[in-house]
């Protein structure tokens, strides 16, 4: 049966999977850090010390490799950019992707300085092609008449790529190492279980998706119980 014209299952899973990969997040929280999913950007840790890390999360079924021209790497820069008064304490920028980078002008990305990095985008625009509008919107909202090489190197120096992410398909195993004591057939129930208890919160006063350490652990232990595992 073919899609209906508004089905949104594949954006949907984008959704559920950047959820996921905020939950595996809260496994490796510190004593102090807060996470949040949709507050900063799609998943953030921040401390009494300021941004620990901020990260997007792109997916996608099916092999893709993040081209030199790919509007997920595009559009997350240049929101970080121009976001830069907010975003500027943070100690890192994590751009996390299911697409490869096999044959990529970012295949050697996170071992570029930030002065290599600037040299790269400015490289990749500068030729300039008859179809490219949605990418010459993002490049321009970078460098434009207001242009601050300094706040971008600012970003650049912080800014890594996490290639080739497993894809929702195959999640789960990425919680392996942290739920051995759960038995196989329990962990996918548990882990979901998780995921509603996190997302949950934003019912409840401030009204934002934000846990704790301590509020995380707590979770893990009533969902457990609960389960009897």
């Amino acid at each position: 049966m073919e899609r209906a014209i508004n089905d949104a299952t594949l954006n949907k899973a984008g959704d559920i999977y950047q959820y996921l990969i905020a939950l595996k997040d809260c496994f490796d929280l510190n004593d102090g850090d807060v996470l949040q999913i949709e507050v900063n950007g799609d998943v953030s840790v921040i401390n009494k010390n300021g941004g620990v890390f901020q990260k997007e999360v792109k997916h996608h079924l099916g092999k893709k490799t993040l081209s030199d021209r790919n509007i997920d790497f595009w559009k997350t820069l240049a929101n970080w950019y121009e976001d830069y008064d907010r975003v500027k304490s943070f100690s890192d920028f994590i751009l996390s992707t299911t697409a490869g980078n096999e044959s990529s002008s970012f295949s050697n990305w996170n071992n570029m300085n930030k002065v290599e990095k600037l040299e790269l985008i400015i490289e990749i625009g500068r030729e300039i092609k008859p179809r490219e509008k949605t990418f010459r919107e993002q490049y321009n909202r970078i460098f434009n008449d207001t242009y601050d090489k300094q706040r971008l190197l600012h970003i650049l120096d912080k800014f890594t790529i996490q290639f080739a992410q497993t894809s929702i398909a195959g999640i789960s195993r990425e919680f392996t190492k942290y739920l051995l004591p759960i038995s196989e057939e329990h962990r996918d129930g548990y882990i979901y279980a998780l995921l509603g208890g996190i997302l949950k919160k934003v019912a409840e006063y401030p009204h934002k998706w934000e846990v704790t350490k301590k509020e995380f652990e707590e979770l893990c232990i009533t969902e457990a119980l609960a389960r009897g595992i």
